[in-house]
């Protein structure tokens, strides 16, 4: 999201510019980034309970990394995820009348550890017996949320976004960032989702398409499963219908109607949901996945858990379901796969307007133009 609107700042003549330490995920350059995916590979092994399904980090939180080294003279520090990269002690000290605004994008800059709580609410307090971790890092865990309390202290001009309500009620409930104010503003999807050209490559055939993304098919918190045994207790295969899974692994998912379309660039993301009709999210935490973003500027219709932000962005989109069980999902599968073709392809053109208007960048820009001038 970060590269989405510093792209998109630049194109309408803003001086912005990006700083990294990834340049794409871990898993698919693992050394860009030697001591983060260190960091990252003893958190996950070493640190991480087991039975948590959260990602978490902690042992990157207390890397300050290098990043403010190729910082100069900024008149706005904008902040995204910084785990690894650098610390809010660090632009405290080294450019401390900078304004800074910071756009959280999960539960980590608030909680000991995770990025998703989960069940838990510790982070409203002292992330006491952290159950994110195991048994002899929940000291750690309890410091390193009053280290995160102590350094938002530290930065005198912060302004803190989140990309949906659900995500900033979170961060008010917290003891890190407990009566701050934080402004709403949605992701921007990537202009080339939103392109005219897009809805000129929908589909021409009749097939009834469901898919479902995801960086990992396998990771529990994305609970595929769900989606794939609602897919199958309804029947669907049966009509000719087809379930596509974009990411890497589950081969485990891999049936009749479903097929693995494997991680996929933007361009071939983009080719599979012209030619799909709903997208399924039933991932049990997120804040405001982008994918449904992106899926919906094609004009992909969203069923999504009721969770986190992603009810926020089915009301906002004003097209989309939610969902609190399988049984709910499969009759929505089911409802969804009896609308004529035509039906499906009418409504296109008007959940790609509706997300263009919410999601594009030129509103992102708009609205982040106003918090750093207040």
């Amino acid at each position: 999201m970060a590269r989405i609107l510093s792209d998109a700042q630049r194109q309408h003549g803003r001086n912005s510019s990006l700083h990294t330490v990834i340049t794409s995920n871990l898993r698919a350059a693992p050394l860009s980034a030697p001591l983060h995916t260190l960091s990252a590979a003893t958190d996950d092994f070493l640190v991480r309970n087991p039975d948590f399904d959260s990602p978490i980090s902690l042992v990157r939180d207390e890397r300050s990394g290098h990043l403010a080294r190729a910082i100069t003279s900024p008149d706005i520090i904008h902040l995204h995820g910084i785990n690894g990269a650098l610390s809010l002690a660090d632009i405290a000290t080294t450019w401390p009348d900078t304004r800074v605004v910071w756009t959280l994008h999960d539960m980590n800059p608030f909680t000991g550890a995770c990025h998703y709580s989960l069940e838990c609410s510790g982070y409203e307090g002292t992330c006491y017996s952290c159950p994110a971790v195991r048994k002899g890092w929940h000291h750690k865990v309890m410091v390193n949320l009053e280290r995160k309390r102590d350094e938002l202290s530290q930065v005198k001009d912060l302004t803190l976004v989140a990309p949906s309500s659900w995500l900033a009620d979170q961060a008010k409930r917290s003891s890190a960032m407990r009566g701050r104010e934080i402004t709403v503003i949605p992701n921007p999807v990537n202009p080339q989702f939103t392109a005219e050209k897009t809805q000129e490559a929908t589909q021409q055939d009749t097939t009834f398409r469901i898919v479902v993304i995801a960086q990992n098919l396998s990771d529990p918190v994305k609970d595929v499963a769900t989606t794939v045994d609602a897919f199958t207790c309804a029947g669907l295969a049966s009509s000719g219908a087809e379930l596509v899974l974009v990411g890497h692994g589950g081969e485990g998912f891999i049936a009749a109607g479903i097929r693995g379309a494997g991680s996929l660039s933007s361009e071939g993301l983009q080719n599979v949901l012209a030619q799909s009709d709903v997208l399924v999210v039933s991932s049990r935490a997120e804040n405001a996945p982008l994918v449904i973003a992106e899926a919906a500027s094609v004009g992909v219709l969203p069923i999504v858990r009721a969770v986190g932000g992603m009810p926020e962005m089915v009301a906002l989109l004003g097209h989309g379901h939610t969902f609190t069980s399988s049984s709910t999902l499969e009759t929505l599968l089911t409802t969804q796969s009896q609308t004529p073709p035509s039906k499906r392809l009418k409504r296109r053109a008007a959940i790609h307007s509706r997300a263009k208007a919410v999601w594009g960048s030129d509103s992102a820009i708009a609205l982040y133009d106003k918090v750093y001038g207040s």
